[in-house]
């Protein structure tokens, strides 16, 4: 007895993995809010308010679009890794030719709880860069200097002391001029201040260069890298991978609401009408 071939669009579905690297319901949410290690990402949704305010009338329509999207996923067959780790985005992209990341940006930008140590001893640190000479901070307290810092790194004035390779790669982009900002202000204050330029997962936040390592060696697919600014991210591989990896990224700060509306109607569009993800998630873009 022969058996019936399968449609290719279930091949190509069953080729797909979403990762959610951000809480999706009410315990992964509560969980990452009295950790000890408590997420940057929901950190930064508190913004010191309590947590039911914030989940009630901010975050649980994320909540109820993401488990629409797993019911979904689960139906087509489209793998599923929720409380995403490092593992599973290296698991994901072995095995998978489409690879859809939930995830949160620690971005360029300082804060301050970003700083470690006494305002002077950083400012002491700074003298000694002559690339960072030029960070005068108005006030020797903590929102002085953070706002010298963001300043410089919102002019891309430190590119101008880079190598001049660094400062061309810096200057095609805002977001990546940002990032190599941000990159080189981390390195001269190791120790000193929280580093930027992360991608926070479940089990940690991730530097580009351990986010590429995790990306399995022959991953030749496509990836949508659903965090915000993910340009940096984007660039980054590319100029490790040699442009052997397909992406969709965003330049831009990005909500998951909408992110995961569209991720849930690509599903759906594949299944009825078949295509790839890459090409049926960007219609959609531009259908907006």
């Amino acid at each position: 007895m022969h058996r019936r071939a399968l449609p290719i669009v279930v091949n190509r579905l069953e080729s797909c993995a979403v990762l959610f690297g951000i809480p999706v319901t009410r315990a992964e949410f509560d969980e990452q809010v009295v950790s000890a290690s408590k997420s940057d990402y929901v950190r930064g949704l508190l913004r010191g308010r309590i947590p039911d305010a914030v989940w009630n009338s901010d975050y649980a329509p994320v909540g109820t679009a993401a488990c629409k999207l797993i019911s979904t996923a689960d139906q087509l067959n489209v793998r599923v890794y929720q409380g995403a780790t490092l593992n599973d985005f290296k698991d994901a992209t072995a095995y998978f030719r489409s690879v859809i990341l939930f995830g949160h940006w620690r971005g360029a930008m300082f804060r301050k709880d970003d700083l470690l140590r006494e305002t002077d001893t950083i400012i002491e640190r700074l003298r000694q860069y002559p690339q960072l000479r030029g960070i005068r901070p108005s006030s020797v307290d903590a929102d002085g200097l953070v706002d010298d810092l963001n300043r410089a790194i919102e002019n891309l004035t430190i590119l101008d002391a880079l190598p001049k390779i660094i400062a061309e790669t810096g200057h095609r982009t805002r977001a990546i001029g940002q990032t190599l900002c941000r990159d080189f202000i981390d390195e001269a204050m190791r120790g000193l201040i929280v580093p930027g330029n992360r991608v926070e997962l479940f089990d940690g936040l991730y530097s580009l260069g351990a986010m590429e390592r995790a990306l399995y060696c022959g991953f030749s697919g496509s990836l949508d890298l659903e965090l915000c600014n993910s340009e940096a991210f984007a660039t980054f591989i590319d100029l490790r991978r040699g442009n052997r990896v397909r992406h969709l990224h965003w330049p831009s700060v990005v909500h998951p609401l909408p992110q995961i509306l569209k991720v849930e109607a690509t599903l759906r569009i594949m299944a009825q009408y078949g295509g790839d993800y890459a090409p049926t998630r960007l219609s959609l873009e531009e259908a907006e």
